[in-house]
């Protein structure tokens, strides 16, 4: 393989393994009510106004 890159850095990284970045996979079921949100498209300029409105939209309809 390193023919095929001529002259290409090489680090040692001695007996270690690389794995793939871990995984967050943990759920929130109390906002399942907005799945339908997932399906629309909706364009926010961050990630923190989308979480500000999507909790907006969940207190709204938790409290109704």
């Amino acid at each position: 393989m390193l023919q095929r890159y001529l002259g290409a850095q090489v680090t040692d990284l001695g007996s270690v393994m690389l794995l793939a970045q871990a995984v967050n996979a943990h759920t929130h079921l109390e906002l399942t009510v907005l799945a339908e949100l997932g399906k629309q498209q909706f364009a926010y300029p961050s990630f923190v106004q989308w979480i500000v409105e999507l909790v907006r939209i969940w207190r709204t309809i938790r409290l109704g």
